[in-house]
């Protein structure tokens, strides 16, 4: 059957005494929970990743002949997001090329083949290059990963599997100081080797359930693979009719050629004034989380708390992890009800507080009422901030997303890789409570550009929000829109 015949089938099946034909309202199968385990594997590596750099760090301080300089440490944490940021603009292209599947798969092949060159390092050099492959890896996963989700996600469960991956990034980071926590004891020429090691751990059971999972039923009706899109369909709902298939077929051929001829006015759409606005705020936004600094934070805590003397510098970085994941439950809750302008303004605001506080209380020596402030910092980072830049997608057209989406993630690899790469030389000329200052008038500065230009969108559908940055940025038309809705369901 070709795309031709679903037009009169899809008509007739309307006429007909069938309960529904729409695939949402039949049960899908187990295989929803595959799609979870590959989210959760997803998001596992980027936040593993991110955290077990930290440990590794301190347990190369130890090591006979390594012994990274704080320079090379931060080429050896930064050369990670340049890895990130050609990662995830390569698979863009290669995953609508070649699918979502293949490019996943490459993924966790590189990933497991990296762990075990990291492992097997033994020179600085080739810790770097072994980072930056990584960072191919991390980048690449971290773009098709959510595609994939949410292209071959039930609509009712979309946007809660797509969250997931957050859960389990910042799942991943506690696993991550939790290993090294376990295995610190170790000699130090063996213990950060097994850190790397772990690593590739998670992949290898992806690789293994790769075979069964399906292709998006998007990218290949994309490619006119419209039988295949057919089995993906009926192996993500097994118990949805013939009829409920072919209703979803024709709806997502009207949505692909919709697109597709949206994106004949692609450049006239990039360049327009509105469209500029949004990517702009978005750009902002994801700068601001960068340039907080949490994220060095969480590459460097071990190596900091070392240093500061502290007798446990792994256990408060468990912590810190452990904090980080409770929070972003957090903001899965209550983003959605108290808005993302709310959550930022007042947890920005308590953020630059703490870094403030932590200043102080660093220059005076109190060191453990510092590392309080820190969580505390961490818990206001994880509520909104942690999360809400990965949203400002939704700002943009949908005809411009994709590349527009790519723009803010590259920009926050690349404020990632200046932050990194500069946080412990950074920390050498003004030391801790220094560089908590200059964190905490960036989180000031970045509380004022929320407050004059981030607006609320919650509640908004995609048409309203376009309507925001007609002329400038409107931050009152979506409490003017949401109260007009409230008034007319009143009534």
């Amino acid at each position: 059957m070709n795309q031709h015949e679903i037009r009169p089938m899809v008509a007739t099946t309307m006429e007909s005494d069938t309960p529904s034909i729409d695939i949402e309202d039949s049960q899908t199968g187990s295989f929803l929970y595959v799609i979870v385990f590959t989210a959760a594997v997803g998001g596992f590596l980027f936040g593993y990743d991110t955290a077990c750099i930290s440990s590794i760090l301190m347990f190369l301080d130890g090591h006979e002949t390594l012994q990274p300089d704080d320079s090379q440490k931060g080429v050896i944490t930064g050369i990670t997001s340049i890895g990130s940021l050609i990662g995830s603009l390569v698979a863009a292209f290669l995953s609508d090329k070649f699918g979502r599947k293949p490019i996943l798969f490459v993924c966790c092949l590189v990933f497991v083949v990296s762990s075990v060159q990291l492992a097997a390092s033994n020179s600085i050099d080739w810790l770097i290059k072994g980072r930056l492959i990584v960072g191919l890896s991390v980048g690449a996963a971290s773009m098709v990963v959510p595609v994939y989700i949410s292209e071959i996600a039930p609509q009712r469960r979309r946007g809660q599997l797509i969250t997931i991956n957050s859960i389990s990034t910042t799942g991943g980071q506690l696993i991550a100081n939790l290993i090294a926590y376990k295995i610190q004891g170790l000699s130090n020429a063996l213990n950060w080797r097994l850190m790397f090691i772990f690593s590739g751990v998670p992949p290898l059971l992806v690789l293994a359930l790769i075979r069964i999972i399906p292709e998006s039923p998007r990218y290949l009706m994309l490619n006119n693979e419209y039988d295949k899109a057919r089995e993906s369909l009926t192996t993500i709902f097994p118990n949805s009719s013939a009829f409920q298939i072919e209703a979803k077929i024709h709806m997502l051929s009207k949505d692909i050629a919709r697109i597709q001829r949206a994106k004949q006015e692609h450049s006239k759409k990039m360049i327009g004034k509105p469209a500029i606005r949004a990517l702009a705020i978005g750009i902002m936004l994801m700068v601001y989380q960068q340039a907080t600094g949490f994220n060095s934070f969480m590459y460097y805590g071990a190596t900091i708390f070392k240093d500061l003397g502290m007798s446990d510098p792994l256990l408060i970085s468990i912590g810190i992890s452990g904090v980080n994941f409770i929070f972003t439950f957090v903001a899965l809750k209550y983003i959605d009800t108290w808005g993302r302008r709310r959550m930022l303004l007042i947890t920005t605001f308590l953020m630059t507080l703490s870094l403030f506080a932590s200043s102080l209380t660093f220059q005076r020596d109190k060191d453990e009422l510092a590392v309080w402030l820190i969580l505390g910092f961490v818990a206001c980072y994880a509520s909104a901030l942690g999360t809400v830049p990965w949203l400002s997608v939704e700002f943009l057209p949908l005809e411009i997303r994709s590349i527009g989406g790519s723009l803010i993630s590259s920009t926050g690899w690349l404020t990632n890789f200046v932050v990194s790469v500069t946080y412990l030389q950074l920390m050498d000329y003004i030391h801790m409570s220094g560089t908590c200052l200059v964190f905490g008038l960036i989180c000031a500065v970045g509380w004022v550009a929320v407050y004059q230009y981030y607006p609320e969108v919650n509640g908004l559908s995609l048409e309203e929000i376009r309507n925001i940055f007609q002329d400038g940025v409107n931050l009152n038309y979506g409490s003017f829109v949401v109260s007009d809705q409230d008034s007319r369901i009143g009534q």
